[in-house]
């Protein structure tokens, strides 16, 4: 199993923001994205920077070109085959109809969308795949995309680099502490979503 501690312990400091840039590249917005690390890579990278092996503003620096990149790629990939990927991948599951509902959804909150998804991990890796297939106004995607790689990058490394510096021998205490920053990032946005999907369930009552 991947032990994203170890891949960038063992790596020089030139290596390893080469691994985050990439692996949070293929994570933001590739459907192989999915299986790889993301919080689970940038926690750690957080704390290597509190121990002083890795560049805190490299890391920042990287990952979010890395995500904002990888989006841009989901992106145009979902506009260019979403629908196909779609129909071709689960008939029954993705349908025209879904589709349409997806395209009037992201009309209505499409910033807000991909904000939110930011915070969720697999939704991360979709949301610019489904935003390009159902034809979300480009302009709108990538303000948002912008803003919402930076502000998920600065939180998550940030407040891994500041657990670090306070929390002796903190590399002991990593899996808590990747647990800890992952339900403190999905709450506000898990209760976004939920209060987004309350409003409008009562719309339609």
């Amino acid at each position: 199993m991947l032990d994203p501690m170890q891949m960038l312990n063992d790596a020089s400091a030139f290596s390893a923001l080469i691994i985050i840039g990439l692996i949070i590249f293929a994570e933001a917005g590739l459907l192989i994205g999915v299986l790889l690390p993301g919080d689970a890579l940038l926690i750690p990278a957080g704390l290597l920077a509190a121990e002083g092996k890795l560049s805190l503003a490299g890391i920042l620096i990287v990952a979010w070109i890395g995500s904002v990149l990888g989006s841009e790629t989901g992106y145009y990939i979902g506009k260019k085959v979403g629908k196909r990927i779609f129909r071709r991948r689960n008939s029954l599951l993705f349908r025209q109809e879904y589709l349409a509902k997806a395209h009037k959804f992201y009309g209505k909150h499409g910033g807000k969308t991909i904000l939110i998804a930011r915070f969720l991990p697999f939704i991360r890796t979709c949301a610019p795949l489904v935003a390009g297939a159902t034809k979300m106004n480009h302009h709108t995607f990538m303000i948002f995309n912008v803003i919402g790689g930076g502000i998920w990058v600065a939180v998550t490394v940030l407040a891994s680099f500041w657990l670090g510096s306070i929390i002796p021998n903190v590399g002991s205490y990593i899996l808590p502490i990747t647990a800890v920053i992952l339900i403190c990032a999905l709450t506000p946005a898990l209760y976004k979503l939920l209060r987004s999907q309350k409003r409008t369930g009562k719309r339609h009552k």
